[in-house]
């Protein structure tokens, strides 16, 4: 197969690749080098950060893509409907049953970040694919699970409960077996896609780099990272090349992201933010006793708004890929 093009879907290397792998080397050195009771309030502050720092407002732009994708249909009263009412539904069921509302979380989530990365990865959808996203998602959010079970598990289960539970039995082995099995998964289709590319290495050390930095890393330091510095970061370089069907230059690429993240969905992130507290308070988890509280109600804030944004996601993924050309 001769090489399409010099990365997924034609972006900048040094912006697809360099900068989320700048960011995540940034923060490895850092954890040999600050203490290691340090480690939790450095992994809360990189985690709450992203409430302003590429996390939220990835998602706050969603009313600017679906203008995008919908153009003269686009209906405002259509979209805030559609949006807040799927967000109240998923509240409801949070409310009644926050158990499994928890669990659809993760699932959602596991699929939502293994299709960004596998989409653009493979060009267009279809069963390889899906396939490759699944296998992704499988890995990057089981990583957690089976190289720090016990914070992991802690973490997730403040989603539901404030006492502290341990771990099921045999957690810990079988999400190192379903991110084993998601790791040469991926690492077979990151091989495969990566014929598609002038820039072969990168494609499958990406995925490398994933599972080195997911064994050293603290979980939801781990997390905070790849949501920042992976899913955000590509998702605006998506949306950069959906508006301009055309290579930018890198800086260009850089300003239309933030323009579009933080003047197009400003309104939509500062709702978000409002929204925090009187999630902590409705759902039992208090916000008044330091950071540390406010991780669950955020949490539980993202998977809220992860709903109609993997929805509105997909459409984009199904209109097929957007191609940036020199034109």
């Amino acid at each position: 197969m001769n090489p399409t093009s010099d990365t997924p879907t034609g972006q900048n290397p040094a912006l697809w690749f360099g900068v989320p792998w700048g960011i995540a080397f940034f923060f490895l050195p850092i954890l040999f080098l600050i203490p290691h009771e340090h480690l939790a309030a450095l992994s809360i502050a990189v985690f709450l950060g992203s409430a302003l720092l590429l996390g939220l407002p990835h998602g706050a732009s969603d009313a600017w893509l679906a203008r995008q994708l919908a153009g003269s249909d686009f209906r405002w009263h259509q979209f805030l409907g559609t949006y807040l009412l799927s967000m109240a539904l998923y509240g409801v069921w949070w409310w009644l049953h926050p158990i499994s509302a928890a669990w659809f979380f993760l699932a959602l989530t596991a699929w939502h970040w293994g299709s960004a990365e596998g989409v653009p990865l493979h060009g267009a959808v279809t069963w390889e694919s899906y396939t490759a996203s699944v296998c992704r998602g499988l890995f990057i959010l089981a990583g957690p699970f089976a190289w720090h079970p016990q914070p992991a598990w802690s973490l997730f289960s403040a989603l539901w409960t404030t006492e502290p539970l341990p771990p099921p039995y045999g957690m810990d082995k079988m999400a190192l077996f379903i991110w084993s099995f998601g790791l040469l998964t991926s690492l077979f289709f990151s091989w495969r896609s990566a014929a598609r590319y002038t820039f072969k290495a990168p494609v499958i050390l990406d995925t490398v780099l994933l599972a080195g930095t997911v064994i050293w890393m603290p979980p939801l330091l781990w997390v905070a990272v790849f949501f920042l510095g992976f899913h955000a970061w590509r998702h605006g370089l998506r949306l950069v090349q959906l508006e301009s069907r055309s290579a930018l230059p890198a800086m260009r690429q850089v300003t239309r992201l933030c323009h579009i993240f933080y003047k197009q969905g400003l309104p939509f992130m500062l709702g978000a933010l409002f929204l925090l507290p009187w999630i902590g308070t409705f759902y039992g988890n208090g916000v008044s006793a330091g950071a540390a509280e406010w991780i669950s109600p955020y949490l539980i804030l993202l998977a809220l708004l992860t709903l109609p944004h993997a929805i509105l996601i997909r459409w984009l993924d199904l209109r097929g890929p957007v191609v940036a050309s020199d034109g």
